[in-house]
């Protein structure tokens, strides 16, 4: 009996794995990368990944320095701050 146990415990380890790689893998497929927009500079494509621009090689992906997303976000993050230190020191 305890033999049959052994088994059965080793069938559902098995298919609980199974299972969960199986739902990895689904998982891992439904992502796509969407990419508003392609250029090519200089030999390499710049595209668009989660509103930051990327410089894509062939086995190379990377930030942007001048990313005019990150630019934009950084211009407004100082007025904001600019405001309140403005409105502090007036109010």
């Amino acid at each position: 009996m305890k033999k049959i146990e052994r088994i059965k415990d080793r069938i559902i380890v098995t298919l609980v794995v199974a299972i969960t790689v199986i739902l990895a893998v689904l998982l891992l497929m439904s992502c796509e990368e969407e990419h508003q927009s392609k250029r090519i500079v200089d030999g390499y494509k710049i595209v668009v990944i989660d509103s930051c621009e990327y410089i894509r090689g062939t086995y190379l992906l990377a930030h942007k320095g001048n990313c005019r997303f990150c630019a934009e976000r950084n211009r407004r993050i100082i007025r904001e701050q600019v405001d309140s230190i403005l409105t502090e020191i007036y109010d």
